[in-house]
């Protein structure tokens, strides 16, 4: 098998940075006690849940009116479609 140069340089320098970077010393940076990246710092306090979206006072009265709409009284009762399944609807 003929082997490319360029492939040949380009595993040649993969494995010469490979062992490099295993060889080489890394120094971790030290956080204060109360950074968030310090494993040993207290842990962010608990809020309560957002209560933008639950329903009150003003969403009942949204629902209440919107109980009494004209025209959508269809939705309610579908019992008169039945039958209608090979209507042609062509114009």
């Amino acid at each position: 098998m003929r082997v490319i140069p360029f492939r040949s340089g380009l595993l040649a320098s993969a494995g010469v940075l490979l062992i490099a970077g295993c060889a080489s010393h890394v120094t971790l940076p030290e956080f204060e006690a109360d950074h968030p990246a310090n494993p040993n710092a207290a842990a962010a306090p608990v809020t309560s849940p957002s209560q933008a979206l639950a329903a009150d006072e003003s969403t009942s009265m949204v629902e209440k009116a919107g109980a009494g709409m004209p025209g959508m009284e269809h939705s309610k009762d579908m019992e008169g479609m039945k039958g209608m399944e090979g209507m042609d609807h062509g114009h």
